[in-house]
């Protein structure tokens, strides 16, 4: 549980600093996604919308983009699940390992 606080934290850190959420506390913007998994690489911008609400959520980051393919990439992260670290105020960083073994372990990173 404390991975997932530290990543809340984190997460929140990142929202906070570029100012991301607007007057209706939605967080949607597009982003420079970097994203290399076991066997695939994606580099490009692509929509991000980051949300703190549901049940037992610690904070959740969805990608959306025609060049992502769902079989080869992951496009959903939770905080409660993933680590979640804002480097250098720079970039959000999440790294993990997907349930799909193709897939297996991948860092993101989003920039602004």
């Amino acid at each position: 549980m404390d991975k997932a606080i530290k990543s809340n934290g984190q997460l929140k850190k990142f929202v906070e600093h570029f100012q991301l959420s607007d007057e209706y506390s939605n967080i949607d913007f597009i982003g420079n996604i970097q994203l290399e998994t076991d066997n695939n690489f994606f580099n490009d911008n692509a929509r991000v919308l980051i949300f703190f609400n549901g049940f037992d959520s610690y904070g959740k980051v969805d990608l959306i983009s025609d060049d992502l393919d769902a079989t080869e990439y992951p496009i959903q992260f939770e905080a409660k699940f993933q680590l979640f670290e804002f480097v250098d105020n720079v970039y959000l960083k999440t790294t993990g390992r997907h349930p799909n073994p193709y897939i297996g372990e991948y860092t993101l990173k989003i920039s602004i």
